[in-house]
């Protein structure tokens, strides 16, 4: 299987991996999980990362032009690009081809990952990179190829020129996986059709960091240590990287600090969550990024406003796992990076998040912390006590909140997780569809007398939970497919179908057991499922099962597991 990414995150080499560090929490388990579902698979990318990730991680770079080239404007000849996939798309016929076509052709899978930057804030990377995105996503979906955006935060969407053409592309990927629940409410609002869209969680929740023992930074501290992270964007006056700064704009931050040297009686550690390079040094050297001259600020106005006495910055370049082993020895964070956050609440740090303090402003910091279950802990550097408030709130509860994100981030995971099983029933509906057609006639009445089954085998794999069974040819024989009512705690059981020349073999009662394993896992209450009254051996099925008819119609029997 051949898959393609592609998506706004194509950036020149070293910015996924070496500078904002939050990048790397995402591909890397974005790319090790995408080998795990599709075991075998040859995955190239129009981001440009290192030969030493390539290689760790199996995969290969296209020439970055072949997405957007920084030097000149390529709007034209995507435009032509766009052409040839919509006469291919009416004729069936490649009247001619390009670099990115080629590639797309190649492909079985073509995954657009943007993160927060499909849309409008695509922008301020190049000119007309928005709709050339957008252009490049089009392209691939006419050109009859599975086409999917994942672990984004789309939006916003201002631009009236543009508008229609984001609908048209966002209506027709195949999937859209969103890595928290607001961007849905916004793309609804805008017009989406958010049909084929979930809400799930960032894939960084999953990045593994390095084992240390101990830190030079930490060793010597006797105190509870908080970690204290901010960047361009904290700042009430933007861009987020103007420099230099007034001291008297680091007076709130500054204010936090002291109160949890003086009042909380802790140690403060001043932290950078980005990192830099100097392109094309050999050899390569890491070196600190934009958040650290920032910090190295806030400690000089700390130390000249002479309040503060439990209070050290980190000198030392850690790298992306360095970095997240360091927060695990933190008793509590402070951070206005939102993967920086990440780092923490995955690792059980009960964690203060900073908002944006200026525009445009990124929706995904209330969507991460919904996802966590910490959204009561965002705190707004607009109002001058609300960093200390929700400090001393999550301080003087610090083992309820470390007992929270226990239960919580466990869950948050398996969301995160649930990208890439989405991604597999997308590449599976065809056989899916296979499937049903198999079995149409032992649904009783007929499958097809009720539902369009194609359109069907493309909800159920888009939106449902899919307990699968292949034969040794890896065709489908054993489906069960359930909807996850998370506002209800309940499941759903839509389908349940075992192929013609496999029924009496035991796959639909294992499948079930699968199908209801799941569900106990998450502490649901109760499976629900209706069946036709004239299909009286999947009635005497769920019964023996544990089933219990809850109420029945004319036509239709409602029965109900309770787990």
């Amino acid at each position: 299987m051949n898959i393609f990414i592609i998506g706004q995150c194509t950036l020149h080499w070293g910015r996924m991996e070496f500078g904002n560090i939050g990048n790397y929490y995402i591909i890397e388990p974005m790319i090790r999980e995408l080998h795990r579902t599709f075991p075998n698979s040859q995955i190239k990318t129009t981001f440009q990362l290192s030969d030493r990730f390539c290689k760790s991680e199996n995969i290969s770079c296209v020439p970055i032009e072949l997405y957007y080239d920084f030097n000149k404007d390529i709007l034209k000849d995507v435009e032509m690009e766009l052409s040839i996939a919509r006469n291919f798309h009416k004729s069936g016929k490649l009247i001619s081809t390009t670099p990115y076509i080629e590639e797309v052709m190649n492909s079985d899978l073509v995954i657009d990952f943007s993160g927060d930057i499909w849309g409008d804030n695509a922008n301020f990377l190049g000119k007309n990179r928005f709709l050339i995105g957008l252009m490049k996503d089009r392209i691939s979906q006419l050109l009859g190829k599975k086409t999917v955006m994942i672990a984004g935060s789309p939006g916003p969407f201002k631009d009236n020129e543009t508008l229609e053409f984001t609908k048209e592309v966002y209506s027709n990927f195949d999937l859209v996986t969103n890595r928290e629940s607001l961007s849905i409410d916004i793309l609804k609002k805008d017009g989406f059709d958010v049909t084929n869209t979930k809400s799930l969680a960032c894939p960084a929740f999953l990045f593994e960091p390095k084992e240390v023992d101990t830190f030079r930074s930490i060793e010597s501290i006797d105190k509870p240590i908080v970690g204290f992270i901010i960047c361009g964007w904290n700042f009430i006056e933007g861009p987020f990287d103007k420099w230099p700064r007034e001291d008297s704009e680091y007076t709130i931050y500054a204010e936090a600090v002291e109160y949890i040297s003086e009042k909380l009686g802790c140690h403060v550690l001043l932290l950078s969550h980005s990192n830099g390079f100097i392109p094309n040094k050999k050899p390569f050297e890491l070196i600190h990024g934009r958040d650290y001259v920032v910090s190295q600020q806030l400690n000089k106005v700390i130390s000249d406003r002479g309040i503060a006495k439990n209070y050290s910055i980190v000198n030392d370049v850690l790298d992306t796992w360095e970095t997240k082993a360091l927060v695990n020895k933190l008793d509590m964070l402070v951070s206005g990076r939102i993967h920086g956050a990440v780092a923490g609440l995955s690792q059980n740090v009960p964690t203060i998040i900073i908002d944006y303090g200026h525009e445009p402003k990124a929706h995904k910091l209330r969507g991460f912390s919904i996802e966590a279950g910490v959204e009561d802990c965002i705190a707004n550097p607009m109002k001058s006590d609300d960093i200390i408030n929700k400090i001393d709130n999550v301080f003087s509860n610090l083992g309820d909140y470390k007992v929270k994100l226990q239960n919580q981030i466990p869950f948050t995971k398996q969301k995160a997780l649930k990208h890439f099983e989405l991604l597999d029933n997308v590449m599976n509906v065809d056989k899916v569809y296979s499937h049903l057609i198999k079995c149409d006639t032992l649904f009783k009445p007929s499958l097809s007398t009720y539902v369009n089954i194609k359109e069907y085998s493309k909800k159920i794999t888009n939106l449902s939970i899919l307990f699968k069974r292949f034969d040794k040819i890896d065709d489908l024989i054993g489906l069960i497919s359930a909807y996850d009512n998370n506002i209800s705690n309940e499941g759903f059981i839509t389908n349940v179908s075992i192929d013609p020349n496999h029924i009496g073999k035991g796959l639909a009662t294992s499948l079930l057991e699968e199908c209801i394993s799941y569900f106990q896992l998450k502490n649901y209450h109760t499976i629900r499922l209706e069946v036709f009254n004239v299909n009286n051996k999947a009635l005497s099925f769920y019964k023996k099962n544990g089933f219990k008819v809850s109420f029945r119609t004319e036509k239709i029997t409602e029965l109900i597991l309770d787990l």
